[in-house]
C-alpha cells in the first residue's frame, strides 16, 4: 500500500523506490487466506503472499503508465533452507539453497522481454546495471559491474567472480564466518574441511571435489584471500 502511494504522489518525478516485503521469512506467519491454500508449507504460503503483493503494485504501474519508462528488479538477499543439507532455515550455510536468489528486471520499453541468463550475476551488479539501463552515470569505485551486455547478447559470460559469507554461527560461537567464491562452474566454500562444487553438474551440490580437483580448489582460495586483503 504504502509503494502504491509513493508512485502515485511520484508519477510525475524521477524517482527511486526501495519496496521491502519481509513477508518470506522466519518464524512464518502466513495470512489466512494463503495459509489456506498452501497449508502443508507455511514458508511457500508466504512466498504467495508476497507474489500476490507485488503484482497488486506492478499491476498499479500499468494502470499510472509507468511501465515503458521505469525498471522493476525483484531480488532478494537469500533463500530458504528448508532442510536441504540440513539446514531449516538461512544464513548457517553456503549452498545455493541459500545463496541463489531471483533477480527479474522488468518494465523500460527497451528491456529484451522473456530473455532468461543463464550467467552468473550478483547482488553488487544491480545498481550499475539499473544505472546503465537508465541512461544515469556510472557509480564510481564499486566492486560491481553492468550487466547490460548479457541483456543485448553481447556476450554469454562477463567473467565474474562471486562472493558470499554465512555469519550465524560465528555470531553465536564467536568463530570465523564461512565464506564461499565461485567463478563460472565452480564454487570454492573455505571452511575447516573445504568443499569444491561444480554448479552446473552437480547443482545440489552434492559432490564435493576438493580432493580430486586440487588446481581449482586453489586457484579459487587465492582468489578468496585476494577479495578479502581489499
Amino acid at each position: 500500500d504504502s509503494g502504491i502511494e509513493f508512485v502515485r504522489e511520484n508519477r510525475d518525478e524521477e524517482f527511486f523506490l526501495w519496496l521491502h516485503y519481509f513477508s518470506a521469512h522466519a518464524p512464518y506467519s502466513p495470512v489466512p487466506e494463503f495459509n489456506a491454500k498452501i497449508p502443508s508449507s507455511p514458508y511457500h504460503a508466504e512466498v504467495a503472499h508476497q507474489d500476490h503483493e507485488m503484482g497488486r503494485f506492478i499491476a498499479e504501474l500499468e494502470t499510472l503508465g509507468l511501465r515503458d519508462n521505469t525498471l522493476v528488479v525483484i531480488t532478494a538477499d537469500h533463500g530458504e533452507g528448508l532442510l536441504e543439507h540440513g539446514e531449516r532455515t538461512h544464513s548457517y550455510f553456503l549452498y545455493d539453497t541459500t545463496m541463489k536468489v531471483p533477480l527479474l528486471m522488468w518494465g523500460l520499453d527497451a528491456l529484451p522481454k522473456g530473455l532468461r541468463i543463464d550467467a552468473l550475476a550478483r547482488n553488487v551488479d544491480i545498481a550499475p546495471t539499473a544505472l546503465d539501463l537508465l541512461g544515469h552515470y556510472p557509480l564510481g569505485d564499486i566492486d560491481g559491474v553492468s550487466l547490460t551486455p548479457l541483456l543485448r547478447g553481447e556476450t554469454n559470460d562477463l567473467g565474474s567472480v562471486a562472493y558470499g559469507e554465512a555469519t550465524r554461527i560465528a555470531s553465536t560461537f564467536e568463530m570465523s564466518p564461512l565464506r564461499f567464491v565461485r567463478e563460472g562452474r565452480w564454487k570454492y566454500i573455505h571452511k575447516v574441511n573445504p568443499e569444491l562444487y561444480d554448479v552446473i553438474a552437480d547443482p545440489g551440490e552434492l559432490d564435493n571435489k576438493f580432493e580430486a580437483e586440487p588446481v581449482v580448489a586453489k586457484g579459487l582460495r587465492a582468489k578468496l584471500a585476494a577479495m578479502l586483503e581489499t
